[in-house]
């Protein structure tokens, strides 16, 4: 399924830079999808199936795959495992903002872990109940 999803994104992609001629224009353009339904959110911590597709090629991560599925840094620009490996040291790679223009920065990456890992929250229930 992922990987028809992808597909269907790449051609979509493919056929927007033939319209358009580039994938820079002058003019502001919109790129419109087609997905089998509309997502209910766009939220990347909280989301499966359609969401989880979309929201794959919207939202960067600390870390994506190669085609080979070796994790490869996205966000991060150097890690250092303790020797037991319960500490984990990444640093980010500077000049990363979010859409709105603020920073990308350890204080951002802290709370979205402690938003998932919070299990009085509703996000953290619907992540880990009924399965």
């Amino acid at each position: 399924m992922r990987t028809r999803l992808g597909l269907i994104f790449a051609s979509v992609l493919a056929l927007a830079i033939l319209v358009t001629g580039s994938l820079v224009s002058a003019q502001p353009k919109a790129l419109v999808i087609a997905i089998p339904s509309e997502p209910s959110h766009i939220d990347p911590s909280d989301s499966m199936g359609v969401q989880h597709d979309l929201n794959y090629h919207i939202y960067r991560k600390l870390y994506t795959f190669t085609p080979e599925m070796t994790p490869e840094p996205d966000l991060v620009a150097s890690d250092r495992v303790s020797s037991d490996q319960k500490t984990w040291t990444l640093e980010l790679k500077r000049g990363i903002t979010f859409f709105d223009g603020t920073p990308v920065n350890a204080a951002a990456v802290k709370y979205s872990i402690d938003r998932m890992l919070d299990r009085t929250a509703d996000l953290y229930r619907s992540l880990h109940e009924n399965r």
